[in-house]
């Protein structure tokens, strides 16, 4: 690098240049490329088993949404996290306007309750639950509730939530 001048003009230059390159070439071909141990493999298979189950996860709550849309829409905006465990029980149970009639929110809220008590206060669950009983009676659902797709809503969240659980448990072993 010493030798070569500012303005490469003479037939000295190309050879030396060509030089520079392959030495160049060797260096930044090997440097920064091993790993020191299996410690960065093991992290990176972590990684991208994680962003992989995210991408999944993703892919699931995208068709669950869609699918809520065509059964009972005003869900969607009532619940912005779909993976949440509240909005699953919600999807799973009362997937459709439908399945809501003759229920109090007070029977929501015990059959939910009886569910997800570990994770969640009863005051928040009735206010959801007083949510979605409002909303039913102003819904107009694109399908029957007898219609599979109904089926289909219960699969793909348990779909989301055994890919949740695997999120979990990853980011707890990679630890």
């Amino acid at each position: 690098m010493a030798e070569l001048r500012r303005n490469k003009n003479d037939s000295n230059d190309p050879f030396k240049l060509a030089m520079f390159g392959i030495t160049q070439y060797d260096e930044i071909k090997f440097r920064g490329r091993k790993y020191p141990d299996n410690s960065y493999k093991n992290l990176k298979k972590y990684c991208l088993d994680y962003l992989y189950l995210q991408k999944c996860q993703t892919r699931a709550i995208n068709h669950l949404r869609s699918l809520i849309e065509l059964s009972f829409s005003e869900l969607n905006s009532i619940f912005v996290h779909a993976s949440s465990i509240m909005a699953l029980q919600m999807f799973r149970m009362y997937a459709h306007p439908d399945f809501l009639v003759g229920l109090t929110v007070k029977n929501m809220v015990d059959s939910l309750y009886r569910i997800i008590e570990k994770h969640i206060e009863r005051t928040l669950i009735e206010k959801y639950c007083a949510k979605v009983g409002l909303a039913a009676k102003g819904s107009y659902p694109s399908i029957e509730a007898d219609d599979p797709t109904i089926l289909l809503i219960s699969d793909y969240c348990d779909e989301i939530e055994a890919y949740t659980n695997r999120l979990i448990k990853d980011k707890k072993g990679s630890n």
